[in-house]
């Protein structure tokens, strides 16, 4: 691949082999030409993983082949608008930057600005086209990874046939890489999608939770960021709670070295862990975007013991959501399992009514006047509320705002475009519930959240 090649700086995010059999499954049918559409569990990784391979293409020569390829990533976050029009700009400054900053001895007709800059829907698609023929016809064949598809709101029919003529126009020389959250298998995103399908259902590829190697190595991982070593007893622990999810193995490792060296049993940590916001909000949102008969059959599973898997469940097991232990199928760790068994309890924190805005480290908890409200933010807000909530009053670079979100994983970073929208969401939604005062935008240095009561 005629392409920079990169230092590797960081310790891959998984072990080479498992991010190399991910790869293999995503290129072969690129190599015959055609699109993929991954389908993830919420919050395992997705966009890490993507990203590292396009940020390292050189490890994977043997999965890739020989076919030089421009490998696009291209992130919702940095729409400018949430429109046909924003979401056409976002793809072609995605193609023209990536392009610009792997191929900088080859030069575009326009400069590169040009080819994102249009007033009109009608003329961003042609300058999108003309972009992407350009880069062809160079022998350049463009894989483009979209980010959270499924999860354009603006997202409708005119937009899917829009993308499907622009795909159609060349010639077997554009491939998407879809990550997506829905099973658009079901009848009901079939229905949704439309002719796009054609595009969508080419190959279907589900990427299941970690297995046991893997989990291994991403506790070494965490240790390593952390500067905690956690003992065979933690690790065989945050297995149990755990399973092979990602996010909940990183935010219950977090949570153990938080504890700072307090000595506590293990059972004591087995019910801290489980009962932690964090992950447990996490597992619930897992829940929450399955189907009504996938929640029921789910409930069932834990309440009795099922031998044979309900068909309605083999997606689930294919993504690792459900596992066989034994005779009996559950689901795949504990954390799963007891915020399932929870759902129809009240599991609300009470606390000391107050106007003020407030985070409660032992269980990870926002509230704003009393009120548990962890469930109005997405996993990343999340982050950086609990990060300016940990002191309050500090203002916050740019920089630590973005750590907060991502980590320190290079490949992985978004622009300060992005990280000013993210901030902007935030702001929405605390004005909803009454409090975007709290977020104060300091211009030129960064945010800082107040945490005063109103009189």
């Amino acid at each position: 691949m005629a392409v920079k090649s990169h230092k590797l700086e960081f310790d891959p995010p998984l072990p080479l082999a498992t991010l190399k059999s991910y790869a293999e499954e995503i290129f072969t049918p690129i190599r015959r030409g055609e699109c993929v559409s991954t389908i993830w569990v919420p919050m395992a990784g997705r966009r890490v993983r993507n990203k590292f391979i396009i940020s390292y293409p050189e490890l994977f020569k043997s999965e890739i082949g020989n076919q030089n390829y421009l490998l696009v990533y291209v992130e919702p976050l940095e729409l400018t608008e949430e429109s046909h029009l924003g979401f056409f700009k976002l793809l072609a400054q995605s193609v023209a930057e990536t392009f610009h900053n792997s191929h900088s001895d080859e030069k575009l007709a326009n400069p590169k600005e040009y080819y994102f800059s249009a007033s009109e829907y009608s003329d961003q698609q042609t300058r999108l086209k003309s972009l992407l023929k350009e880069i062809i016809a160079k022998g350049i064949e463009i894989v483009l990874f979209i980010g959270e598809f499924d999860e354009l709101n603006f997202a409708d029919s005119v937009l899917y046939n829009n993308l499907k003529a622009v795909w159609a126009s060349l010639a077997g020389k554009l491939h998407f890489v879809f990550l997506l959250q829905k099973d658009l298998t079901k009848p009901e995103h079939v229905a949704e999608y439309g002719d796009f399908n054609e595009v969508l259902m080419q190959n279907v590829v589900y990427v299941p939770l970690l297995l046991i190697n893997d989990i291994d190595y991403l506790l070494d991982y965490f240790s390593k960021e952390l500067s905690r070593e956690f003992s065979p007893e933690e690790r065989n622990l945050i297995i149990e709670v755990c399973g092979g999810h990602p996010f909940l193995i990183k935010a219950c490792t977090r949570i153990i070295a938080f504890l700072n060296g307090n000595k506590i049993s293990t059972e004591e940590l087995r019910e801290l862990l489980i009962s932690h916001y964090e992950p447990r909000s996490a597992c619930q949102r897992f829940f929450d975007l399955l189907s009504q008969e996938e929640q029921q059959e789910l409930k069932k599973i834990v309440s009795d013991k099922v031998t044979d898997l309900p068909s309605v469940l083999k997606v689930l097991m294919k993504l690792g959501l459900v596992v066989k232990n034994g005779d009996y199928w559950m689901p795949f760790g504990q954390l799963f399992e007891s915020a399932i068994k929870s759902l129809s309890q009240d599991n609300s924190v009470q606390v000391e009514a107050s106007s003020g805005l407030t985070f409660q480290e032992k269980n990870g908890a926002i509230f704003i006047a009393g009120k548990n409200v962890e469930d109005k933010f997405t996993r990343q807000e999340y982050e950086v509320l609990r990060f300016l909530l940990s002191d309050p009053e500090k203002l916050r670079s740019r920089d630590e705002i973005g750590e907060a979100m991502w980590g320190k994983l290079a490949y992985d970073k978004y622009s300060d475009w992005a990280i000013d929208q993210a901030m902007s969401k935030i702001r929405k939604k605390l004005k909803k519930l009454g409090a975007d005062k709290y977020l104060i935008t300091v211009r030129g240095r960064g945010y800082k959240l107040a945490t005063f009561s109103e009189s």
